[in-house]
């Protein structure tokens, strides 16, 4: 076994043993930031599969190194007191994460969704919000592009809108129902890269989306659910290792309001709340009004996320935000 630090040792077929150096101690130093004070030798075996690596699942895994970010980034974070970890402010459900900001008290739910990559060179089909019968539509088309010679083969990727559906109301039954003027309720959702992030954006606002007036869900069912923060964290764990020091320093971050939840939150305590976090609240939620001035709105309406990606940010914030990714500084408006 390889000795990171004489309290953790990492098995040579754990995948952290074949990831970036950077990466690896990141790591180490985050779980004796935020495992300080539990039995951190359990912790790990149960969050990590470490030292016995028995059962280890990558989609397990990226679940506990999103939870682990987020709290090592609170630990860290400028501003924050009163940090809880694991907090039961709804016994006997608990958060991964419970802190004051600027005299606003946050409770914070993190999520990851388990998403199968398709295989390589496939065309990928996948509806822009929620469609009755799509799977039986697009079977379809796939069927009518194979009948043609030369076609690529096709992916009917499966919607995650009932798992964004899971994601609110676990989230809601987990925040206090006395949550008052002075609390905030943050679901913080670690996303993919910039297309998965505009299909769970979709989920939320595209047609049939959760926080429009057509939801497939009641939205009493998660009204204490106040923002939903969708984030790229999963694409660092997944492809961007080697740039990521388990902070959201160079996470983006897009928080979106639920425009139906509790009658008691007010605007500063969201403003103040989100100070914990560089994010792009603002700035996409101006664009979004707008949808983009390059594209269709049709069109820019179901790839808000994307186009907010390509048009909005800089050829150097798309590089930060997305760095195994190889942008050209010619996309998009901005140099």
């Amino acid at each position: 076994m390889m000795v990171v630090r004489p309290e953790i040792f990492i098995p040579p077929d754990h995948l952290l043993s074949h990831s970036a150096e950077s990466y690896r101690r990141s790591f180490i130093a985050a779980a004796a930031n935020v495992y300080a004070r539990k039995d951190t030798a359990g912790v790990l075996q149960h969050k990590f599969r470490i030292p016995d690596t028995a059962g280890l699942d990558i989609a397990n895994y990226v679940q506990s190194a999103a939870e682990l970010t987020v709290q090592n980034h609170l630990f860290h974070a400028r501003g924050v007191t009163a940090l809880e970890f694991d907090k039961k402010v709804h016994p006997p459900k608990d958060v991964e994460a419970y802190f004051h900001v600027n005299g606003t008290h946050i409770s914070l739910e993190v999520k990851c969704a388990v998403e199968e990559a398709p295989p390589p060179n496939n065309f990928v089909f996948q509806t822009a919000g929620r469609i009755p019968n799509h799977q039986r539509l697009l079977g379809g088309v796939r069927d009518a592009l194979r009948a043609t010679d030369g076609c690529p083969d096709i992916t009917i990727q499966q919607n995650k809108d009932n798992t964004m559906g899971g994601f609110l109301t676990g989230a809601h039954e987990k925040f206090s129902p006395a949550s008052s003027v002075g609390d905030l309720n943050i679901l913080f959702v670690a996303c993919g890269d910039a297309g998965n992030m505009n299909s769970w954006y979709g989920y939320l606002a595209g047609d049939g989306g959760l926080f429009t007036p057509h939801s497939f869900i009641d939205p009493i069912k998660f009204e204490l659910v106040d923002v939903v923060i969708l984030s790229n964290l999963k694409y660092f764990h997944q492809r961007g290792q080697q740039w990521h020091d388990w902070t959201l320093r160079d996470v983006l971050m897009l928080p979106v309001l639920n425009p139906k939840g509790r009658k008691s939150r007010i605007g500063s305590s969201i403003i103040k709340g989100l100070g914990a976090f560089d994010h792009q609240l603002r700035r996409f939620g101006s664009y979004a009004k707008n949808v983009g001035p390059n594209f269709p709105s049709n069109i820019g309406h179901a790839l808000k996320v994307m186009y907010f990606v390509m048009e909005e940010l800089t050829h150097e914030e798309r590089t930060r935000y997305f760095p195994a990714t190889q942008w050209s500084a010619a996309v998009g408006s901005n140099p």
